[in-house]
Protein backbone atom coordinates (compact mmCIF):
# COMPACT_ATOMS: atom_id res chain seq x y z
CA UNK A 1 0.00 0.00 0.00
CA UNK A 2 1.55 3.45 -1.04
CA UNK A 3 1.53 6.08 1.36
CA UNK A 4 -0.88 7.97 0.01
CA UNK A 5 -3.14 5.26 0.28
CA UNK A 6 -2.34 5.18 3.67
CA UNK A 7 -2.95 8.57 4.09
CA UNK A 8 -6.46 8.30 2.27
CA UNK A 9 -7.94 5.50 3.98
CA UNK A 10 -7.13 7.52 7.59
CA UNK A 11 -8.80 10.16 6.16
CA UNK A 12 -12.58 8.66 5.10
CA UNK A 13 -14.26 9.27 7.93
CA UNK A 14 -13.21 13.36 7.13
CA UNK A 15 -14.32 12.70 4.27
CA UNK A 16 -17.25 11.75 4.87
CA UNK A 17 -18.48 13.93 6.96
CA UNK A 18 -17.02 16.75 4.78
CA UNK A 19 -17.86 16.33 1.06
CA UNK A 20 -21.57 17.55 1.45
CA UNK A 21 -21.12 19.80 4.10
CA UNK A 22 -20.48 23.28 3.12
CA UNK A 23 -17.63 24.94 4.84
CA UNK A 24 -18.42 27.54 7.41
CA UNK A 25 -21.30 28.18 10.08
CA UNK A 26 -24.61 26.67 9.10
CA UNK A 27 -27.78 28.15 8.15
CA UNK A 28 -29.27 30.19 11.49
CA UNK A 29 -28.56 33.36 13.41
CA UNK A 30 -25.47 34.87 13.95
CA UNK A 31 -23.69 38.03 15.56
CA UNK A 32 -20.97 39.63 12.65
CA UNK A 33 -19.17 42.78 12.29
CA UNK A 34 -18.37 44.09 8.54
CA UNK A 35 -14.91 43.38 7.62
CA UNK A 36 -15.05 44.51 4.18
CA UNK A 37 -17.88 46.00 1.81
CA UNK A 38 -16.24 47.17 -1.84
CA UNK A 39 -17.67 47.68 -5.25
CA UNK A 40 -16.76 45.50 -7.84
CA UNK A 41 -16.64 44.50 -11.71
CA UNK A 42 -17.68 40.69 -12.12
CA UNK A 43 -15.03 39.38 -14.52
CA UNK A 44 -17.49 37.42 -16.59
CA UNK A 45 -20.59 39.90 -17.27
CA UNK A 46 -18.70 43.49 -16.28
CA UNK A 47 -21.25 43.82 -14.28
CA UNK A 48 -21.52 45.81 -10.92
CA UNK A 49 -21.66 44.39 -7.56
CA UNK A 50 -21.03 44.87 -4.25
CA UNK A 51 -18.45 42.25 -2.03
CA UNK A 52 -19.54 41.91 1.74
CA UNK A 53 -17.57 40.06 4.26
CA UNK A 54 -19.24 39.13 7.71
CA UNK A 55 -16.71 38.64 10.86
CA UNK A 56 -18.25 36.04 13.07
CA UNK A 57 -17.80 37.54 16.62
CA UNK A 58 -19.58 35.03 19.17
CA UNK A 59 -20.51 31.22 19.26
CA UNK A 60 -19.02 27.97 18.27
CA UNK A 61 -18.15 29.40 15.46
CA UNK A 62 -16.49 33.25 15.97
CA UNK A 63 -13.45 34.16 14.28
CA UNK A 64 -15.08 32.92 10.28
CA UNK A 65 -15.68 35.23 7.81
CA UNK A 66 -18.74 34.67 5.59
CA UNK A 67 -19.05 36.26 2.31
CA UNK A 68 -21.53 37.37 -0.40
CA UNK A 69 -22.56 39.46 -3.07
CA UNK A 70 -25.27 42.04 -3.81
CA UNK A 71 -25.55 42.83 -7.29
CA UNK A 72 -26.11 46.62 -8.62
CA UNK A 73 -26.63 46.59 -12.43
CA UNK A 74 -30.13 44.54 -11.76
CA UNK A 75 -33.90 45.96 -11.81
CA UNK A 76 -33.94 45.72 -7.72
CA UNK A 77 -30.33 46.12 -7.39
CA UNK A 78 -30.40 49.57 -6.19
CA UNK A 79 -33.48 49.18 -3.79
CA UNK A 80 -32.20 46.56 -2.39
CA UNK A 81 -28.63 48.11 -1.66
CA UNK A 82 -30.40 51.74 -0.62
CA UNK A 83 -32.19 49.37 1.78
CA UNK A 84 -29.13 47.69 3.00
CA UNK A 85 -26.91 51.02 3.44
CA UNK A 86 -30.20 52.40 5.27
CA UNK A 87 -29.90 49.43 7.82
CA UNK A 88 -26.58 50.00 8.63
CA UNK A 89 -26.95 53.16 9.74
CA UNK A 90 -26.44 55.60 6.92
CA UNK A 91 -28.15 57.67 4.14
CA UNK A 92 -28.19 56.47 0.94
CA UNK A 93 -26.57 58.76 -1.58
CA UNK A 94 -28.52 60.27 -3.87
CA UNK A 95 -25.92 59.99 -6.36
CA UNK A 96 -24.71 56.82 -7.30
CA UNK A 97 -21.41 57.82 -8.25
CA UNK A 98 -21.47 58.43 -4.31
CA UNK A 99 -21.85 54.52 -3.44
CA UNK A 100 -18.25 53.72 -3.58
CA UNK A 101 -17.33 56.31 -0.64
CA UNK A 102 -20.57 55.39 1.32
CA UNK A 103 -19.14 52.15 0.84
CA UNK A 104 -15.76 53.23 2.40
CA UNK A 105 -17.46 55.16 5.57
CA UNK A 106 -19.29 52.01 6.44
CA UNK A 107 -15.75 50.06 6.25
CA UNK A 108 -14.15 52.16 8.46
CA UNK A 109 -16.94 51.87 11.03
CA UNK A 110 -17.26 48.21 11.04
CA UNK A 111 -20.80 48.35 12.64
CA UNK A 112 -21.82 45.23 14.46
CA UNK A 113 -24.98 43.48 13.71
CA UNK A 114 -27.30 40.18 13.91
CA UNK A 115 -27.68 38.56 10.58
CA UNK A 116 -28.85 35.30 9.42
CA UNK A 117 -27.09 32.84 7.04
CA UNK A 118 -29.13 31.11 4.16
CA UNK A 119 -26.91 28.85 2.04
CA UNK A 120 -28.13 27.82 -1.53
CA UNK A 121 -25.76 25.16 -3.26
CA UNK A 122 -22.63 26.89 -3.41
CA UNK A 123 -24.10 30.29 -3.15
CA UNK A 124 -25.06 31.95 0.32
CA UNK A 125 -26.47 35.37 1.51
CA UNK A 126 -25.96 37.51 4.82
CA UNK A 127 -29.61 38.74 5.96
CA UNK A 128 -28.62 41.94 8.09
CA UNK A 129 -31.43 41.60 11.09
CA UNK A 130 -30.38 44.20 13.73
CA UNK A 131 -27.61 46.74 14.10
CA UNK A 132 -25.87 46.44 17.31
CA UNK A 133 -23.58 49.00 17.14
CA UNK A 134 -21.94 51.59 14.40
CA UNK A 135 -22.73 53.35 11.56
CA UNK A 136 -23.06 57.04 12.68
CA UNK A 137 -20.47 58.50 9.54
CA UNK A 138 -24.06 59.49 7.43
CA UNK A 139 -25.95 61.53 8.88
CA UNK A 140 -28.20 58.38 10.72
CA UNK A 141 -27.13 57.54 14.35
CA UNK A 142 -27.43 53.76 15.81
CA UNK A 143 -29.14 53.55 19.12
CA UNK A 144 -26.20 53.30 21.61
CA UNK A 145 -25.92 50.34 24.14
CA UNK A 146 -26.76 52.33 26.94
CA UNK A 147 -30.52 52.09 25.47
CA UNK A 148 -31.27 55.37 24.11
CA UNK A 149 -33.32 55.61 21.46
CA UNK A 150 -32.46 56.15 18.08
CA UNK A 151 -33.05 60.08 16.51
CA UNK A 152 -35.80 60.33 14.85
CA UNK A 153 -37.76 57.60 15.66
CA UNK A 154 -37.91 57.92 19.91
CA UNK A 155 -39.86 60.37 19.76
CA UNK A 156 -43.41 58.87 19.49
CA UNK A 157 -46.67 60.58 19.92
CA UNK A 158 -48.56 60.39 22.98
CA UNK A 159 -51.37 58.21 22.78
CA UNK A 160 -49.85 55.26 20.43
CA UNK A 161 -50.91 51.80 20.76
CA UNK A 162 -48.77 50.06 22.96
CA UNK A 163 -47.94 46.22 21.35
CA UNK A 164 -48.13 43.77 24.36
CA UNK A 165 -45.76 40.84 24.31
CA UNK A 166 -47.06 37.92 22.90
CA UNK A 167 -48.86 39.54 20.41
CA UNK A 168 -48.79 38.25 17.15
CA UNK A 169 -47.98 40.29 14.26
CA UNK A 170 -47.86 40.95 10.59
CA UNK A 171 -44.77 42.64 9.22
CA UNK A 172 -42.16 43.05 5.91
CA UNK A 173 -38.66 42.38 6.28
CA UNK A 174 -36.26 44.40 4.37
CA UNK A 175 -36.37 42.06 1.00
CA UNK A 176 -40.46 42.75 1.14
CA UNK A 177 -41.40 39.44 2.58
CA UNK A 178 -44.43 39.26 4.51
CA UNK A 179 -43.74 37.79 7.83
CA UNK A 180 -45.67 36.63 10.79
CA UNK A 181 -44.53 36.50 14.57
CA UNK A 182 -45.03 36.79 17.94
CA UNK A 183 -43.73 40.20 20.13
CA UNK A 184 -40.76 38.79 22.59
CA UNK A 185 -39.69 42.49 23.89
CA UNK A 186 -41.82 45.29 23.49
CA UNK A 187 -39.68 47.71 25.66
CA UNK A 188 -38.65 50.07 22.86
CA UNK A 189 -42.16 50.53 20.71
CA UNK A 190 -39.82 52.13 17.72
CA UNK A 191 -38.29 48.70 18.04
CA UNK A 192 -40.57 45.70 19.08
CA UNK A 193 -38.37 42.29 19.33
CA UNK A 194 -40.64 39.81 16.94
CA UNK A 195 -39.86 36.02 16.69
CA UNK A 196 -40.36 34.02 13.81
CA UNK A 197 -39.23 30.64 13.74
CA UNK A 198 -35.77 30.69 15.53
CA UNK A 199 -35.09 34.10 14.36
CA UNK A 200 -35.76 37.98 16.12
CA UNK A 201 -36.50 40.66 13.89
CA UNK A 202 -36.76 44.77 15.23
CA UNK A 203 -39.57 46.28 13.91
CA UNK A 204 -41.11 49.29 14.43
CA UNK A 205 -44.24 48.92 15.95
CA UNK A 206 -45.72 51.46 13.84
CA UNK A 207 -44.60 48.85 10.38
CA UNK A 208 -46.46 45.96 12.63
CA UNK A 209 -50.10 44.79 12.35
CA UNK A 210 -52.05 42.86 14.59
CA UNK A 211 -53.06 39.72 13.53
CA UNK A 212 -56.30 37.99 15.43
CA UNK A 213 -55.15 33.95 16.25
CA UNK A 214 -58.29 33.56 13.88
CA UNK A 215 -56.38 34.92 11.36
CA UNK A 216 -52.80 33.89 11.82
CA UNK A 217 -53.68 29.88 11.95
CA UNK A 218 -51.34 30.23 15.03
CA UNK A 219 -47.40 30.03 13.79
CA UNK A 220 -46.66 30.49 10.48
CA UNK A 221 -46.02 27.30 8.31
CA UNK A 222 -42.70 28.12 6.32
CA UNK A 223 -43.44 28.57 2.85
CA UNK A 224 -42.57 24.97 0.92
CA UNK A 225 -41.53 26.75 -2.55
CA UNK A 226 -39.47 29.30 -0.34
CA UNK A 227 -36.20 26.69 -0.54
CA UNK A 228 -36.78 26.23 -4.29
CA UNK A 229 -37.20 30.27 -5.02
CA UNK A 230 -33.73 30.89 -3.14
CA UNK A 231 -31.82 28.58 -5.06
CA UNK A 232 -33.38 29.43 -8.55
CA UNK A 233 -32.33 32.71 -7.49
CA UNK A 234 -29.39 32.20 -6.64
CA UNK A 235 -28.65 30.59 -10.13
CA UNK A 236 -30.57 33.00 -12.23
CA UNK A 237 -28.21 35.66 -10.72
CA UNK A 238 -24.75 33.47 -11.16
CA UNK A 239 -25.78 32.85 -14.61
CA UNK A 240 -26.41 36.48 -15.74
CA UNK A 241 -30.65 35.97 -16.12
CA UNK A 242 -31.81 39.42 -17.53
CA UNK A 243 -34.41 40.88 -16.03
CA UNK A 244 -34.63 39.34 -12.67
CA UNK A 245 -35.64 40.97 -9.33
CA UNK A 246 -35.29 39.68 -6.01
CA UNK A 247 -38.81 39.74 -4.73
CA UNK A 248 -40.02 38.15 -7.94
CA UNK A 249 -42.79 34.74 -7.36
CA UNK A 250 -41.30 31.39 -7.60
CA UNK A 251 -43.82 31.19 -10.90
CA UNK A 252 -42.41 34.26 -12.61
CA UNK A 253 -38.78 32.93 -11.52
CA UNK A 254 -39.41 29.87 -13.60
CA UNK A 255 -41.20 31.34 -16.06
CA UNK A 256 -38.12 34.00 -17.07
CA UNK A 257 -35.49 31.02 -16.27
CA UNK A 258 -37.63 28.70 -19.18
CA UNK A 259 -36.94 31.70 -21.93
CA UNK A 260 -33.41 30.30 -21.80
CA UNK A 261 -31.48 27.54 -22.78
CA UNK A 262 -30.15 25.69 -20.10
CA UNK A 263 -26.87 22.98 -20.57
CA UNK A 264 -25.89 20.77 -18.15
CA UNK A 265 -22.75 20.54 -19.48
CA UNK A 266 -22.49 24.06 -18.80
CA UNK A 267 -23.91 23.68 -15.47
CA UNK A 268 -23.17 22.28 -11.77
CA UNK A 269 -25.08 19.12 -11.04
CA UNK A 270 -26.99 20.41 -8.10
CA UNK A 271 -27.99 23.65 -10.48
CA UNK A 272 -29.27 20.88 -13.27
CA UNK A 273 -31.28 19.17 -10.30
CA UNK A 274 -32.47 22.55 -8.83
CA UNK A 275 -33.78 23.16 -12.97
CA UNK A 276 -35.20 19.96 -13.54
CA UNK A 277 -37.02 19.77 -10.12
CA UNK A 278 -38.75 23.25 -11.14
CA UNK A 279 -39.80 21.92 -14.42
CA UNK A 280 -37.16 24.01 -16.34
CA UNK A 281 -36.06 22.14 -18.84
CA UNK A 282 -32.19 21.09 -19.16
CA UNK A 283 -30.29 19.26 -21.74
CA UNK A 284 -27.14 17.42 -22.14
CA UNK A 285 -24.51 15.58 -19.59
CA UNK A 286 -24.02 16.51 -16.22
CA UNK A 287 -20.27 18.67 -15.18
CA UNK A 288 -19.39 21.97 -14.19
CA UNK A 289 -19.70 26.18 -15.60
CA UNK A 290 -22.54 27.87 -16.51
CA UNK A 291 -23.91 30.97 -18.15
CA UNK A 292 -27.58 30.74 -19.13
CA UNK A 293 -28.05 31.52 -23.19
CA UNK A 294 -31.43 33.36 -24.25
CA UNK A 295 -33.35 31.24 -26.62
CA UNK A 296 -33.84 32.53 -29.89
CA UNK A 297 -36.99 33.30 -31.43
Amino acid sequence: MSEFEKRLNKMNDDWKDGKDTPPGPPDGTYAFQLQKAELREAQSSGKLYIAREHLVIDGEYEGEVVRDMMSLETDRGPYYIAKWIEKMGYEAPDKAKDIPDTLEAIQNDAPTYTGSIKHSGDFINVRVMEVLEGGDGGGKSSPEDTGEKETGVADKAEGDTTIDVGTKVKFEDEDGNELIGEVTDNSDQSELHVEVDDDVYGVAAEDCEIVDDDDSGGDPDPDPDEDNLVELLAIAQACEVEGISEDISLDDLVAAMSDYEWDAGELLEEETEALTRNGIAVKGAKKKGGKAKPKKK
